[in-house]
């Protein structure tokens, strides 16, 4: 839009397009990669098997991830927010503490985003070959632990919030997804996903890391707040650097095209060392960009070692 379009436009659109940034940018929508990724993956590896794949399985299946993260996401401020785990001085998320939406606002449009993403669920489970319970179990577990990472009982708040994480956005989305597609289990999905959990969780551990201070004034404990950030360091190097050794056994045993996602590799240790100088601020959204673009290649690379072989 140019400068003569935008004095233009009248207070009330000014007014409508801020609030839809405000609202848009409360969900986090850079941290959606963790959640699209798995469903992506989990398709993948089902036409990998059967070499058929359901476009509109596929949607409604990210449709419904997608909402219950970003209610995940909302239902995460608005309690770091009620506990004082945000505060105006701390708080790299403004939505609340700058009064940007009120504490209603965000209830109201986590509870909007469940509900579509329940019924993005029921869509899905009628047009499965999956049966009900089963895709109901999937969902509902990772609907539950969305919530109950901040809400209810709070796992985050007891250092048990880093293997939520790891198990909802690695093992249960991409079996939901794979599991809509095909309708059967197959373990191999668990393996296929551990490299990228441990890629996704390492976009919470710096977020978790760089907010240590925060963390522990409002008494909340993490697992980056309870070793410190010294070991938090070597933590992240694991997290960011292990799952490119996991490429390695597949690639020599399936197709070498497996080990495209190192390309990434020289941006995984640039990241490395911003988190050794201690440049935390925006460290989790550069890692979440790596997260990306590392989840992308893997996929790929698994689809194009399926057309060759």
């Amino acid at each position: 839009m140019s400068e003569k379009e935008r004095r233009s436009r009248t207070p009330r659109q000014r007014q409508d397009s801020s609030a839809l940034v405000v609202y848009v940018s409360s969900m986090r929508p850079w941290s959606l990669s963790a959640s699209l990724l798995p469903v992506v993956l989990g398709a993948t590896l089902s036409y990998r098997d059967s070499l058929e794949f359901s476009l509109p399985i596929f949607l409604l299946t990210a449709a419904s991830v997608i909402c219950v993260h970003m209610a995940g996401n909302l239902i995460n401020t608005y309690y770091d927010y009620k506990y004082g785990v945000d505060t105006s001085r701390l708080a790299e998320d403004r939505t609340l503490v700058d009064n940007c939406l009120r504490p209603t606002d965000v209830t109201h449009l986590s509870t909007l985003l469940y509900s579509v993403g329940v019924l993005a669920f029921l869509l899905v489970s009628y047009l499965s070959p999956l049966r009900v319970e089963v895709s109901a179990l999937l969902f509902f577990v990772g609907l539950s632990g969305s919530f109950l990472y901040t809400g209810g009982i709070g796992l985050k708040y007891y250092a048990l919030g880093d293997v939520l994480v790891l198990i909802l956005f690695g093992p249960v989305a991409v079996t939901y997804s794979y599991m809509l597609q095909c309708g059967t289990f197959a373990i191999k999905t668990v393996m296929f996903a551990t490299p990228l959990a441990l890629n996704t969780e390492s976009i919470l551990h710096s977020n978790n890391t760089r907010d240590i201070e925060a963390d522990v004034q409002a008494g909340v404990r993490t697992i980056a707040s309870v070793i410190g950030k010294e070991t938090s360091y070597f933590l992240y190097c694991f997290l960011l650097f292990s799952p490119y050794l996991m490429l390695t056994y597949p690639a020599c045993k399936i197709s070498y095209v497996l080990l495209l996602p190192y390309v990434t590799i020289n941006y995984a240790f640039d990241l490395e060392l911003q988190f050794r100088q201690g440049s935390l601020d925006k460290l989790p959204q550069k890692t979440a960009k790596l997260n990306l673009t590392f989840g992308l290649l893997y996929i790929l690379s698994i689809l194009i070692s399926t057309w060759i072989h």
